[in-house]
C-alpha cells in the first residue's frame, strides 16, 4: 500500500490551482492583445507558434523548477485553450504547425519512455501475473465488444473486426507513462 503524508496530498491541490490558474490567466492578457490581420499570414502564423511553444516550455519547466509538476502542463494545456478561441482560422493554421512538430517529436518521446522502462525489474512472478489479469481482461473486453455488434447488422467478420479494433492501444497511457513513474521515483513510496 503506498504511503504519503498530507503535504503531499495538498501540494497536489495546490499544483491543480496553479496550473489552472497560471493557464487562465496569461491566455486571457494574450487573448485581451489587439487582433492579428486576418487572414493572419505565414510570419504571423509562425511568431505566434514560437511564442506559444516557448511559454509553454516555460511553463512546464518553471513548474519543474519550482517542485510543482503537475502544474506546469496543465497551465500550458489551458493556456493554448484559452488562446484558440480568439481565432478559429489562425488555431487552424497552428494546429498544422504543432501536428508537424508531433510527429517529428513522438519517436523521441516513446523511445525516452521505453528507454526509463527498467524490464530486470518488473521480470519476476508478480509480473507474469499482471500480465495474465491483462491478457484475461483483453479476452473479455474482445468477447464483449464482439456481442455489443450483434443486433448492428454486420456479419461476423465484421463483428471480430470491431472487436479488435476497440482493443487498446496504449498510445494516451505510453505518453503519460511517464509521470506516474517519475512521481514514483521522486517520492519514492511504498508500493
Amino acid at each position: 500500500m503506498a504511503t504519503g503524508n498530507i503535504t503531499s496530498y495538498l501540494m497536489l491541490g495546490v499544483e491543480l490551482v496553479v496550473g489552472v490558474l497560471a493557464g487562465l490567466l496569461l491566455g486571457a492578457i494574450l487573448y485581451l492583445f489587439p487582433p492579428l490581420k486576418k487572414p493572419p499570414d505565414e510570419i504571423s502564423q509562425k511568431r505566434i507558434f514560437i511564442v506559444i511553444l516557448f511559454l509553454s516550455i516555460f511553463f512546464v519547466l518553471g513548474a519543474a523548477r519550482l517542485d510543482a509538476r503537475g502544474a506546469g502542463p496543465l497551465s500550458a494545456l489551458l493556456f493554448a485553450v484559452v488562446i484558440g478561441r480568439k481565432n478559429a482560422e489562425l488555431s487552424a493554421s497552428l494546429e498544422v504547425w504543432f501536428k508537424q512538430l508531433w510527429l517529428l517529436l513522438m519517436p523521441f518521446l516513446f523511445g525516452l519512455i521505453g528507454y526509463e522502462v527498467d524490464v530486470t525489474v518488473v521480470l519476476n512472478l508478480r509480473a507474469l501475473l499482471c500480465v495474465c489479469i491483462i491478457f484475461v481482461g483483453l479476452i473479455f473486453r474482445v468477447i464483449a465488444s464482439y456481442f455489443s455488434c450483434l443486433g448492428s447488422g454486420l456479419d461476423w467478420k465484421e463483428r471480430l473486426f470491431v472487436a479488435i479494433a476497440w482493443s487498446p492501444k496504449a498510445t494516451v497511457q505510453a505518453a503519460i507513462g511517464s509521470v506516474p513513474l517519475e512521481t514514483v521515483q521522486y517520492v519514492e513510496l511504498d508500493c
